[in-house]
């Protein structure tokens, strides 16, 4: 899919998240490498600790008065611990911070149409990276975007899939000729397919937002290929089974002949308008 200009908000489409109150400014002070280590490995001292507790309220299990206390403390950092990953602390990456990082990291991949679940594993993926040697010294910007990049041959392969299987999809239908990636001077077509009759231009939407009037119209807005001869043109665009068409993107789309499609990971392919 090529994007010449950043997308822009669709009044329908709502994005997953939300803009980083660091963003402006902040506390952007560096903090020491033990003290970041700390934050990513805390979960497993607190584990640790939680582990310990449980131990010592096992020794001192004789005393009535001791061991609870040992087994209820021991049992809370247990638990602590284990869902201490997923809570957004105050880790710094380079001068922006985590939070700050992480939210960078997940606008980069909104402006670039991952899917959702490539999304929710950003912060994940931020303090794998941060804690990395050769870019731990790395500002806030240079790591969200290295940490988007890294999911990029798992998004290409993922709008390959939508592609092939409606690709297959046409050739049932009776378009012999289906190309991907279709390069002219003009334009970038995801995928045309074409018979003596009609060529179908395509473009492949992956997410991460509901498919708003936004994509309806950049689909339509794809110029015409230059070898028509005299041939119909339909422009079709397609999208996960997952992801949700609002109902103003159907209404447009019908009322401007565009075609919708959502394609299923079992190659499935069901029409929306």
């Amino acid at each position: 899919m090529e994007r010449d200009g950043e997308e822009a908000q669709d009044d329908d489409e709502q994005a997953l998240v939300p803009a980083s109150p660091d963003a402006g400014g902040g506390n952007r002070q560096l903090r020491s490498k033990a003290a970041n280590e700390l934050d990513v490995h805390g979960g497993l001292v607190l584990i640790g600790g939680g582990i310990g507790l449980t131990a010592l309220a096992c020794v001192f299990a004789s005393q009535a008065t001791v061991a609870p206390i040992f087994a209820g403390f021991g049992a809370t950092l247990f638990v602590i611990g284990a869902f201490y990953s997923r809570i957004k602390g105050p880790l710094h990456a380079g001068r922006g911070g985590f939070s700050f990082t992480v939210d960078e990291a997940q606008r980069l991949a909104l402006e670039r149409d991952y899917p959702p679940d490539i999304i929710e594993q950003i912060p994940d993926r931020v303090a794998e990276v941060v804690t990395s040697p050769r870019i731990s010294e790395r500002v806030a910007e240079d790591v969200a975007d290295y940490v988007v990049r890294s999911f990029s041959s798992d998004v290409r392969s993922r709008e390959e899939g939508l592609l092939n299987h409606f690709g297959t999809w046409l050739g049932e239908q009776g378009f012999p000729t289906v190309r991907k990636h279709v390069r002219t001077p003009d334009f970038t077509y995801d995928l045309i397919a074409e018979n003596k009759h009609t060529i179908v231009i395509v473009e492949a939407k992956l997410g991460p937002k509901t498919v708003g009037t936004f994509a309806v119209n950049q689909t339509l807005a794809m110029p015409s290929p230059a070898d028509l001869h005299e041939r119909q043109v339909r422009r079709a665009l397609i999208v996960p089974y997952e992801l949700k068409v609002s109902e103003s993107a159907i209404g447009l789309a019908t009322t401007r002949g565009l075609e919708i499609y959502e394609v299923a990971d079992n190659g499935g392919i069901k029409r929306v308008v």
